[in-house]
């Protein structure tokens, strides 16, 4: 056994290093053992360590270091090409031993890096966190087993440091230079915005400025410079798709910001950072176009960009006193987004940004180090496990999203590593990874085609030896396309090959093909036994608001206007037309988007009647998952209820990571499960299929534990199948966590049936409509009730809503209590139900002040004050954040959030009036005023709240004594406390190995 490795660096000496030696003139490293040292040799490419295979143990060279005061990092960085035929990967080790003061080499802690071998000249950097007591270090590299050559030519150590100086230039300096040659030392390193983690890949930027004008510059290492990814070239384009640098600016006394990139081909794209509301997270708005300058140098293994942004186009007329900072890289050849933050999250998280004070002396970048605890697994008292399940074998739908098993799934630096057979070894290793997890396989008709390297042939020799089934993608570009160019279509944009589901031409698009694979599974009787099931539409609202805006989408005018017609004369009342949700809202929008969303769901209804009748009349056997919910970060705009007779599944898809971005990470941590709980109560007549986060997505990485907890989550709530989402490479980009959705589907394979409570005396009411009108997507009420009474109370509970009621007018009845965390808008039916509900002595807990407000149908509800009790409400300004609850126990509330209408970052808060003289007590305001009244109603108890108490989901995860309050009202309804599925917990198990790459 022989192997060669060759370690070079960079020739082109960029500012920042701390430490930098040439090993063709130095050899300045020690040998262990020392009777080796004739084996450590200068020669013309550096020096030279040889092993041989008749070593006992490995041979090694060491050196050793001070460390400055004050660093609490340390980055090196090696280039290096390796030939061996050991593929151990410990045969090439690197270990850093810090030291303590006049101590042992590793006495304040060790580090080791296996160093990766590669064929082909390669950069290797390495990261450790220098511990506290340090005060120098020993760093070894090391050989073992079998024949090996070692060539170190260069060796580069940078201390990070959390300042950089700024330079200020004089008028007229020429910018358009080389980064590298600014003499700055650079802010580094970056870090990895899904892990927190210093990047693999090194990117370095530097800051000046003049009297007019700031720049940038950014210096981004690239070993792979042939498959530099530049294909945008027009202005504002997505140079995101593209390798490319960010420059984020923000202005905390003006409250504005800026977002600039910059691609290899030196494409720009420019915008605004914006909050929807207030407490949103910023987004980039590209309508806003600045005027600013750019230059990109392309070398041998780097490229680097400056970026010139003139004051003025800022809005100053001199130097700012103070700017916010982000500088950001996303790298397309071997993927990796990076940012010089040192805490996990979006690039633009402006309360995380460094920051420039030009006033100071000397002028400085400063970023801040945030010590996150970001956890999405609660902390449950007394878990349980075997003591819910049944008897019953769980035989659950076990997948996965197919990325990995297609060679054009890996960028072109890391798939042409290796030839199509070498590919197809990979392609077996994956497969029988799945096999072993009794895991559905990938999706047809895609696997089906020669480009992808798998075949029919090889499908169907995998599902005779393991019984591996395949789902089938109803979806997907092609079918759109069919749709738009062969049949006629209404509701589409061409340009973007978008069209809604609901046009009558996807329909028949989806319907010719059908009728191929009828006739297919007609001719092939093995065909039909490998499929798994049917997967129709993947969060069908995606496309519809630009495909029905007038603003988006002008050349649907005339078909618009059609649409329009329809939705007055059917949903409409003959008033409420066509929603657009890009021209400027209105007093009549929240009744538009009611009516929209209700003809939306009818038509979207009918396509899967006509769908599911084809597939059962044909393929009876095969599950048909009609539609897939987007649930990513919050409640999408489908009306479960309505759509549930006619799909065998629906699916949704919580992704915690979103929405703790978008809604706070309160609003996060039982995601997964509120998500399938509301889908699976209100699906009465489907199965759920969850599609869980397996995924780094909005700048987070799941941990192994976070699939552990969502899984249990999903299984305790209803999930009946699983296929999870583990895109963007994840299989490479996130291995522990596919290595423990692998993990997880295997146990789920043996699991037996949850013992899951099949009725419950506690209801809680979710309004569509009011999803609809108030653009609530958060649902930050709904999911704050269903956290107290389910996984802190411990209260089984049923999630309905009005179509469920449509469809069961007797739907409430089966309720003693029923919670109603908004109803604002109503219609008569559920007016009725809910009139009943009390008739039979139910008590109905209103937690919307704005309660019955609104009928559909655009007027104001007549009986409100009568339902109430003859109780007034006028509207008061409340800043303090609790009630009193009349035992004297504090209630937190919470302001609202991402709502759009004008109590957004407010507490929804009124004073009641005419309160009549039977009305008990339950809560004040701090002036005394009552806040919570309960009310005799018929022969039932109405409890109304005159405060909204959970704008946002803070009462989720610490509910304080609203625990006290719901038991008090779950008792009285007879609903026992602490339900063990509750508790349901998945330890740690067995952990699956993680797949070894062909790359």
């Amino acid at each position: 056994m022989r192997c060669l490795l060759l370690l070079f660096l960079t020739s082109c000496t960029l500012y920042g290093a701390d430490y930098i030696r040439d090993y063709r003139n130095s050899a300045n490293l020690s040998v262990y053992p020392a009777k080796y040292k004739a084996n450590w040799t200068k020669t013309p490419e550096g020096c030279r360590l040889s092993r041989s295979a008749l070593l006992p143990s490995s041979l090694s060279v060491h050196g050793h270091w001070k460390l400055p005061e004050k660093y609490i990092e340390l980055s090196g960085k090696i280039r290096y090409r390796a030939t061996c035929t050991d593929e151990k990967s410990e045969s090439i080790r690197m270990t850093l031993n810090f030291n303590k003061k006049n101590s042992r080499n590793g006495s304040a802690g060790s580090v080791r890096f296996p160093v990766p071998q590669s064929a082909e000249m390669r950069e290797f950097q390495f990261h450790a966190a220098v511990p506290k007591d340090a005060v120098g270090f020993q760093m070894v590299i090391s050989l073992a087993g079998g024949d090996a050559e070692f060539v170190l030519q260069k060796l580069e150590l940078t201390y990070a440091r959390d300042q950089a100086e700024i330079e200020k230039l004089p008028s007229g300096a020429v910018w358009k230079q080389l980064p590298s040659t600014w003499k700055l030392r650079a802010m580094q390193p970056f870090y990895n915005h899904a892990t927190g983690e210093p990047a693999q890949t090194e990117t370095q930027v530097k800051f000046r400025f003049d009297d007019s004008a700031f720049y940038a510059g950014f210096i981004a290492s690239e070993m792979e410079m042939k498959y530099l990814v530049d294909q945008v070239k027009e202005h504002d384009g997505p140079v995101w798709k593209d390798d490319c640098v960010e420059l984020f600016l923000f202005d905390p006394a003006k409250n504005t910001g800026w977002h600039f990139a910059v691609n290899p081909a030196g494409t720009h794209f420019d915008g605004l950072l914006y909050q929807r509301v207030p407490g949103d997270p910023y987004r980039t708005s590209r309508e806003w176009n600045g005027v600013w300058e750019s230059a990109v140098f392309r070398k041998t293994e780097r490229w680097e960009t400056v970026i010139k942004i003139p004051w003025k186009t800022l809005g100053y007329d001199s130097v700012p006193r103070k700017l916010l900072v982000n500088a950001a890289r996303e790298r397309k050849t071997v993927p990796e987004n990076s940012h010089i933050l040192t805490a996990r999250g979006d690039f633009r998280a402006v309360d995380r940004f460094a920051e420039i004070d030009f006033t100071a002396d000397p002028v400085q970048l400063v970023r801040s180090r945030t010590i996150e605890n970001i956890t999405y697994v609660p902390s449950r008292k007394k878990p349980v496990f075997d003591e819910v399940f049944t008897s019953e074998n769980g035989n659950y739908t076990l997948g996965a999203w197919a990325g990995g098993i297609y060679k054009a799934d890996f960028p072109p630096a890391l798939r042409n590593r290796i030839t199509d057979e070498e590919f197809m070894k990979w392609q077996d290793r994956l497969l029988e990874a799945w096999s072993k997890a009794k895991m559905t396989g990938p999706f047809l008709p895609w696997a089906e085609t020669p480009a992808n390297l798998i075949g029919i042939e090889k499908l169907k020799e995998f599902h005779r030896r393991t019984g591996m089934k395949y789902p089938y993608a109803l979806f997907g570009s092609g079918l759109r396309m069919t749709a738009i160019r062969k049949f006629e279509p209404r509701y589409f944009i061409s340009a973007q090959n978008f069209i809604d589901p609901t046009d009558p031409a996807y329909l028949k698009s989806v319907e010719s093909t059908l009728a191929g694979i009828f006739r297919r599974t007609q001719n092939d009787p093995e065909y039909r036994k490998m499929l798994a099931f049917f997967h129709g539409i993947d969060e069908p609202t995606n496309q519809t608001a630009h495909c029905f805006s007038p603003t988006r989408n002008p050349e649907g005018k005339a078909a618009l206007e059609g649409a329009d017609r329809m939705i007055r004369e059917t949903t409409g009342f003959g008033k409420f037309g066509l929603y657009d949700r890009f021209a400027p809202a209105d007093a009549e929008a929240p009744f538009r988007r009611i009516a929209f969303w209700r003809w939306w769901n009818r038509q979207f209804r009918n396509y899967l009647a006509a769908t599911s009748k084809l597939l059962r009349e044909q393929l009876p056997e095969v599950p048909y998952l009609g539609y897939n919910r987007n649930t990513t970060a919050g409640i999408d705009l489908t009306d479960v209820a309505l759509l549930s007779p006619e799909s065998t599944w629906i699916g949704c898809d919580p992704y915690p990571t979103s929405t703790a971005a978008l809604y706070g990470m309160a609003r996060a941590v039982y995601h997964t499960g509120f998500s399938v709980k509301m889908t699976a109560d209100l699906a009465a007549k489907s199965e759920v299929c969850v599609m869980p986060q397996g995924f780094i997505y909005h700048g987070f990485k799941p941990s192994r534990e976070d699939i552990r907890e969502w899984t249990a989550q999903s299984l305790k709530n209803g999930a009946r199948h699983f296929f999870w989402y583990t895109g963007d490479l994840a299989i490479r980009n996130a291995s522990d966590v596919y290595s423990e959705m692998l993990g997880m589907n295997r146990r789920m394979a043996s699991m037996k049936k949850l013992d899951i409570p099949k009725e419950s005396a506690v209801g809680v009411f979710f309004s569509e409509y009011d999803k609809w009108a108030l653009e609530d997507s958060a649902g930050h009420a709904a999911y704050t009730v269903y956290s107290i009474l389910g996984e802190h109370l411990g209260v089984w509970f049923r999630f309905v809503s009005p179509s469920s009621v449509f469809q069961d007018r007797a739907a409430l009845e089966r309720f003693r209590l029923l919670i109603v965390p908004r109803l604002r808008f109503c219609d008569g039916t559920t007016l009725d139900a809910l009139k009943k509900f009390l008739d039979k002595g139910g008590t109905l807990v209103v937690l919307d002040p704005g309660f019955l407000r609104y009928h559909i149908d655009g007027s104001a509800f007549a009986e409100r004050e009568q339902w109430l009790g003859g109780v007034h409400l006028t509207r008061k300004k409340l800043e303090s954040d609790s009630l009193t609850a009349a035992d004297g126990k504090k209630l937190p509330l919470s302001k609202v959030r991402n709502l759009t209408d004008g109590e957004n970052g407010t507490f929804d808060a009124w004073d009641f009036s005419g309160i009549p003289s039977g009305a008990t007590l339950l809560a004040s305001y701090p002036d005394g005023k009552p806040a919570i009244i309960r009310l005799k109603h018929g022969n039932g108890t109405l409890i109304v709240s005159a405060v909204q108490p959970f704008g946002d989901s803070s009462a989720a995860v610490k509910p304080g004594e609203w625990m006290s309050f719901f038991r008090h009202l779950t008792n009285e309804a007879g609903e026992p406390p602490d339900r063990p599925i509750w508790r349901f917990t998945i330890s740690k198990g067995k952990e699956t190995s993680l797949l070894k790459l062909p790359f």
